[in-house]
């Protein structure tokens, strides 16, 4: 949405422009443009705590089947037909998730007009992913949930007399800190030299990786 106002910016955002104390022949499109860098960073907050939150449901919903797979394991089931299981098992749970997902963002759509950016409401139309990321959005849901089952599965061990041994390694809090005091050093010396203002697309893919890298190395020291 931001990329194709920035290439034929909205009549009304085009008008306040000209009637500032800004109004060049370059103002527009500096001003459209700038939308589209501000997303980069709007991005790098976002992604690591929208991963955080599905990689904790995965790891609850894979914590749960302990009981059940020892009772599986007591039947005569073998350790690896277990996590067989528990892999199709979250395959079709996480792709029916993903679907009632796309089902209500479909949905949402027409509530969109209640927002507004360049001074101009967000049509629905704008707000409509193309297909291909659609299905790699799905695809990753998907592939993030049987990741974190199999991690979770390593953790709990399943003996043949159906017993659910939890192993929890302890934490390594040390490392965490200096991770993330090292990360936000980066961040800072990554970040004193750049002028907002002038800075262009690749600076600030940089500087959102460099937030993305500290808010996943708060993530990661919050846990333990």
């Amino acid at each position: 949405m931001f990329r194709e106002r920035a290439a034929n910016p909205p009549a009304e955002f085009v008008r306040l422009v000209a009637e500032s104390s800004f109004a060049t022949g370059e103002a527009v499109g500096e001003f459209a443009h700038f939308y589209v860098n501000l997303t980069v960073i709007a991005i790098a907050l976002l992604v690591v705590p929208i991963l955080g939150l599905g990689g904790a449901a995965a790891r609850l919903g894979a914590s749960g089947r302990a009981r059940r797979l020892a009772s599986l394991r007591l039947i005569g089931m073998t350790g690896g037909e277990v996590v067989l299981m528990s892999i199709i098992e979250t395959i079709v749970l996480a792709a029916i998730g993903a679907v009632l997902g796309a089902g209500l963002y479909l949905v949402s759509l027409p509530a969109w007009r209640a927002v507004s950016f360049h001074h101009t409401a967000i049509s629905p139309g704008e707000m409509v992913v193309p297909w291909p990321l659609g299905l790699a959005i799905v695809a990753a849901i998907v592939v993030l949930a049987v990741l974190l089952t199999v991690l979770e599965l390593r953790r709990v061990r399943i003996s043949p007399l159906g017993v659910a041994h939890r192993h929890t390694a302890p934490a390594l809090r040390s490392w965490r800190v200096f991770l993330l005091l090292a990360a936000a050093a980066g961040f800072y010396l990554l970040s004193s030299g750049v002028r907002i203002s002038s800075a262009d697309l690749t600076v600030f893919l940089i500087l959102g990786a460099g937030i993305a890298v500290v808010v996943g190395a708060i993530n990661l020291g919050a846990r333990g």
